[in-house]
């Protein structure tokens, strides 16, 4: 479900048209931000979705962290946990990591999560713009994921195009995620979304 005014509508329209179907539907909610950004700004929005997810066979979320998000609406007992994870084979040995760290020159930083303003990787290149040459030259800033808007891609690639240091690679497979985790000293998401577990 979305975590978005227009979202929330949208979500409320499918639910309208479902309604015969209502105590077989789950929904999942995948963020931690519904209940600042929608809920509590739109009490009506909250009313509406409290009359209908009531009525629903339960509700998917991340993490115990998210049980607040619904817990105005009493319904304690069709809340379902499914936790995110990574895949083992993401996992890096001790030998890995510890080889990784022994060349600290220069430090690479990685940021990978969607390309939206509300995960903070605008934050992040304008903190490393702010830092003096003579210090941002012992960096090497990576990012990695995909954007949901061409113009917004457009416009982050010509911000960074003049920095030899700052990378974008887009929407990447699994392998280079895996490269791209093995090789960063640090991993950054300064996130304004009140994130649960966040799967980067």
């Amino acid at each position: 479900i979305s975590e978005s005014v227009l979202g929330n509508i949208k979500d409320l329209i499918i639910y309208a048209i479902c309604f015969s179907k209502r105590d077989q539907l789950y929904i999942h909610l995948h963020g931690g931000s519904l209940k600042i950004l929608v809920f509590d700004r739109y009490p009506l929005l909250f009313y509406i979705n409290r009359f209908f997810i009531r009525q629903f066979a339960g509700v998917i979320i991340s993490g115990k962290s998210h049980e607040v998000i619904f817990e105005k609406m009493g319904i304690h007992s069709i809340i379902n946990i499914i936790p995110n994870f990574a895949k083992e084979e993401l996992f890096e040995s001790k030998v890995s990591i510890n080889k990784n760290f022994n060349q600290w020159s220069p430090i690479r930083l990685l940021y990978f999560s969607n390309m939206i303003p509300m995960k903070g990787f605008y934050i992040l290149l304008q903190s490393f713009e702010m830092l003096e040459q003579d210090l941002s030259v012992k960096f090497i800033l990576n990012f990695a994921g995909d954007f949901d808007n061409k113009m917004e891609k457009t416009k982050f690639e010509k911000a960074i195009e003049k920095y030899p240091n700052i990378f974008y690679y887009g929407d990447v497979d699994r392998n280079e995620k895996k490269q791209l985790f093995r090789q960063a000293h640090v991993f950054i998401l300064p996130t304004l979304f009140a994130e649960g577990q966040p799967v980067s």
